[in-house]
């Protein structure tokens, strides 16, 4: 009978194989972490902001490209079990991973000034380093208690989003748009450490991304000017997935619980 796990971002299990990455869902983003504050500004060849909403109609379809970073507060855990081996819960505070860097590059396309659509990718840089009190299992593999344990996972999210606007505000100086897209999370988690004697695995590393299919999101977004140069971008969206079967089986059939969820300024 499969086991069944559900996470904040993509937590996944089979008969043999349970892995998951847990993010506290109390302050959330876009790379389902904790919480981060952005300002973001874009300007076409006059100088106006390119935003969705504007108390100008728009007339013909618009492209424009770009990009930002935000630093995040993470919090959650890690771990990854492999057979009949239970890996320990590695929480993010002892491996002193307590922010993260978020860079992300997107195109949006404004197909007029009622819709666009959006493509993105973020990439997510955490890194820790603690010393481990004593023996710790993951992924069948045994580090040794008083070494050195690393932390560097490769942590990358796609997403689509399509966004309509269903009401103009404030005379069209701000809006509110109907959100509904697709999400995906390319994990790898990484530790260094050194590898005890007695070790059953030689694999200190879990390949999440295998385990992880793209997922739905849906959610409202409200945008303001603030000044000709600026605007306010908030968004919230989410989407809860609960025992979906992952179309690879890996020692077992797979299936995926997961917990996405976006509050974003």
């Amino acid at each position: 009978m499969p086991i069944t796990r559900t996470s904040s971002a993509a937590v996944l299990s089979s008969i043999n194989r349970r892995s998951s990455v847990n993010l506290s869902p109390y302050l959330t983003l876009t790379m389902v972490l904790a919480s981060a504050i952005s300002a973001r500004a874009q300007t076409n060849d006059v100088g106006q902001p390119v935003a969705l909403p504007s108390s100008v109609e728009q007339r013909s379809p618009r492209f424009s490209v770009y990009g930002d970073e935000q630093l995040a507060l993470v919090n959650g855990f890690v771990s990854a079990r492999e057979f009949d081996i239970e890996g320990d819960r590695f929480p993010f505070r002892d491996l002193h991973v307590h922010l993260a860097n978020k860079a992300s590059v997107g195109v949006q396309f404004n197909k007029s000034d009622r819709s666009a659509f959006e493509g993105e990718a973020t990439f997510a840089y955490l890194r820790g380093s603690t010393t481990l009190t004593s023996d710790r299992i993951f992924n069948q593999t045994t580090l040794q208690g008083g070494s050195t344990l690393d932390t560097s996972p490769e942590w990358v999210e796609f997403r689509f989003t399509y966004l309509y606007r269903v009401r103009n505000l404030r005379r069209g100086a701000s809006s509110i748009w109907l959100l509904v897209g697709a999400d995906y999370h390319y994990v790898n988690w990484n530790f260094d450490a050194t590898i005890a004697p007695n070790s059953v695995g030689n694999e200190p590393t879990e390949d999440f991304y295998l385990q992880t299919f793209p997922l739905p999101v849906f959610g409202f977004r409200y945008v303001a000017q603030i000044s000709p140069a600026w605007f306010l971008d908030v968004r919230g969206d989410g989407f809860r997935a609960s025992h979906w079967r992952h179309w690879n089986d890996e020692g077992g059939p797979i299936y995926t619980g997961s917990v996405l969820s976006l509050v974003e300024k």
